[in-house]
């Protein structure tokens, strides 16, 4: 974790904390954090597990269909916004294979598509493709791995399911 959130320790210890985990598997994680008696819930992802579930035949054949058998795929679905931190994604993971701490033959797909709402809690909303124009003005200036960064645009559920079943990594800074 980042540094700065040591700066909110004693803040946070002067309050009552509750914290939200998605399974009981990671609310047990998060509860070995914790100092004893800190409440952890579990609100499971609302998934419709009827339309996405795993299944390694899929994946193998997305994999090949994709060109993805070589590959570790790292993917993130959603709007690709400020908030989403979609932009900081790409540094990290282009820093990472330039480090080589992920390997060499790792690609990022992003789906979804670029968002322009801006900061609507204080009144400041983008312009049409500002967003974009900002995002892309800083991806070019990448180093030389942002050809492994792949942006598919919006993806229907029915073709989305078989993708996330070829991936290795769901990648998520929000």
């Amino acid at each position: 974790f980042h540094d700065d959130w040591l700066s909110c320790e004693d803040l946070l210890m002067k309050y009552k904390t509750k914290f939200i985990a998605a399974s009981r598997k990671q609310a047990l994680l998060v509860e070995n954090m914790l100092i004893p008696g800190q409440e952890v819930s579990v609100i499971p992802f609302p998934v419709e597990n009827k339309e996405f579930y795993f299944a390694p035949e899929i994946r193998e054949k997305t994999r090949e269909e994709m060109n993805w058998k070589d590959h570790t795929i790292f993917l993130y679905t959603g709007r690709l916004s400020y908030q989403k931190n979609t932009y900081t994604m790409s540094k990290i993971f282009t820093e990472a294979i330039e480090e080589k701490r992920i390997p060499q033959n790792s690609k990022l797909i992003f789906i979804g598509n670029f968002e322009d709402i801006g900061f609507s809690h204080i009144g400041r909303h983008f312009g049409h493709s500002e967003y974009f124009r900002k995002f892309w003005k800083k991806f070019e200036e990448l180093n030389e791995h942002k050809d492994k960064i792949v942006f598919m645009g919006a993806v229907e559920n029915e073709k989305l399911m078989p993708i996330y079943n070829a991936s290795d990594v769901y990648f998520s800074l929000s």
